[in-house]
């Protein structure tokens, strides 16, 4: 999966969004390659 940081127009069409961030962005513009998701939390 991507994790994108403002739009990319080139993925539309390709891919499917299922996942917005909507709070800690600061963590998400922490990630570095090779971080790995412990945990994941669906919102209703």
């Amino acid at each position: 999966f991507f994790i994108m940081l403002g739009p990319a127009p080139h993925l539309d069409g390709r891919y499917t969004r299922f996942a917005h961030v909507v709070d800690g962005l600061d963590v998400v513009q922490r990630l570095q390659v090779g971080d790995v998701m412990r945990r994941v939390e669906r919102l209703p």
